[in-house]
Formats: C-alpha cells, structure tokens, sequence
C-alpha cells in the first residue's frame, strides 16, 4: 500500500472520541468489502484478499502497538550508560550490553535481543593475551597456540555467567526475568581453523527448559540447528512447525520442564522473550 492509503488506515481507524481504536475499519467497509469479490475475476480476487489479509494484520499490529503504549512501564534505577570507545576491550564492550539487558526485559521494551560479538583484529585488552582473535583462530591444532583463545573464551563465559546471574536476580510480576527468558549463545564455527560449520556449540539458559546437561550428537550425521529454534520459538508462543532446514521441532533430551502460568503483554510471546547472542571468534 501507498504512503496515502497508510495515512488513511490510520485516520480511519482512530476513533477521535476517546484513545484507542475501532474494533475494525474493514468492519467499516464490510458491505463493500464483501461486494467486490463478485465483480471481479479470480486473479483481482486473490489480490483483494491479499489486500483484506493485510489490512486485518496492520489492525492487528496497531492493536497490540496501543496497549504496549498505554501499559505502566517499571522504574529502573539506571544511570545513562557511558560508551567504551576502545574497541580493543572486548570484555568491557561485551559487559556494558548485558548490563542493559535484564533492564530492557524488565521494562518490556522489547521481547526480543540479539546480540553480534564481533571479532577484532586488535589484541583484546585480557591479561595473558598477546595477539589478535583472528590470527589466534588459525592455530593448526598446535596447544601452545590454543591457550590464549581459551584465554579468551573462558573472559567471554564469565561475562555470560554475569549476565545470567544478574536476569536471574532481575523480577518482572513475582517472577525471575530468567525464568521467561530463553537464552541462547553460541557461534557459526565449531572449529575456526578449519572454518568448520558442524556440530556446533551452543549453549542455552533459562526458559523453563531442562538444564544442567550437555547434549552430543552424531558427529558424521548433524541434528539441524534449525530443530532448536523451532523449539524455542514454540516456548515463545508461535505457532510453527518448521524453520528453515529443521526436520522436526526439538531437540532431542532437551525438554521443557517449567511451564508460566501467567501471560504479560504481547499474546504471541506469552510473557516471554529471547535473548541470542553470538561470539565471532574468527572472521575471514
């Protein structure tokens, strides 16, 4: 739709006698609505349906956008962050965002957070490192090479850990931010010398699921990654089946064992949200 036929959705729909909107401007237009599909032919027919398909969901949106807007926000006590321009201190960097996030969760400003570590060229600002992530990558298997990428990673998990301790103290209605979050880190390499792709590690917290486990799969024959956000996204409260390469919904031994019994704002989410974050250790 046109920039004025936008203007006019949203003209028509709010109702300038109080806040809030119509039940549905397709409502509105129902007799005319119903009426065009029998002057038509079955290929302007589809595209009116595509066109009522719409509408409905921009409805839909501005409905759920409304009561976000008009919902009390919780109070935080929280200075302004200050920025940590020294792009070598990936640790610093890494601890300033997951600082943000239970505050983001707990004032609902969002249901979802993604985060990019990305990797640097320079030397890390972590004591015992001595050179750049990315040349560390290519250490040939050689141990005395691996110890300072494990340096770093072990720097990274702690950072992690902090952030999980910190959604878990964080409460949002009686509950712990942890609870109603599923948290998911991991990386796009198993092995970034040989910029293995496979068996992939990743680790997930929170969410109601089962933890305190480590699953391992064939190593020759992969469970889809793809399986896992099916999961999750089931956990979340949408409604599907499949993603991407998935071949079925779930990981195998890894299983839901706390269920909510409360629904906060957004109903597609039922009161929980996701965090995803991923390490570039290597790029190149």
């Amino acid at each position: 739709m046109g920039h004025a036929s936008d203007a006019s959705w949203l003209t028509a729909a709010r109702n300038p006698g109080r806040p809030g909107f119509r039940s549905s401007i397709m409502d509105a237009v129902g007799e005319q609505a119903k009426s065009l599909p029998r002057r038509v032919n079955t290929e302007d027919r589809d595209k009116l349906d595509e066109y009522f398909t719409s509408g409905r969901d921009i409805e839909k949106r501005l409905h759920t956008a409304e009561k976000w807007m008009q919902k009390p926000k919780p109070v935080v006590a929280l200075k302004p962050p200050t920025d940590i321009a020294n792009g070598a201190d990936l640790i610093g960097r890494m601890n300033l965002m997951f600082d943000l996030m239970p505050f983001i969760l707990q004032t609902d400003s969002t249901r979802l957070l993604t985060m990019f570590i990305a990797g640097i060229g320079a030397v890390p600002l972590i004591p015992g490192v001595t050179d750049g992530p990315h040349a560390l990558s290519h250490h040939g298997q050689d141990e005395s090479k691996i110890a300072m990428p494990r340096i770093i990673e072990e720097a990274q998990m702690k950072s992690f850990a902090a952030l999980l301790t910190k959604l878990k103290a964080a409460q949002k209605s009686g509950q712990s931010v942890l609870d109603n979050t599923a948290v998911l880190f991991g990386s796009n390499l198993s092995n970034a010398n040989a910029h293995s792709t496979s068996n992939l590690p990743i680790l997930v917290a929170g969410g109601g699921f089962k933890h305190g486990q480590h699953l391992a799969f064939d190593e020759k024959n992969n469970t889809p990654f793809a399986n896992l956000f099916v999961q999750i996204a089931q956990r979340m409260g949408v409604e599907t089946e499949k993603f991407a390469t998935s071949t079925k919904a779930g990981i195998t031994g890894f299983e839901v064992v706390w269920s909510s019994t409360i629904a906060l704002g957004t109903p597609a989410l039922r009161g929980r949200t996701a965090i995803e974050t991923q390490p570039a250790f290597h790029q190149g």
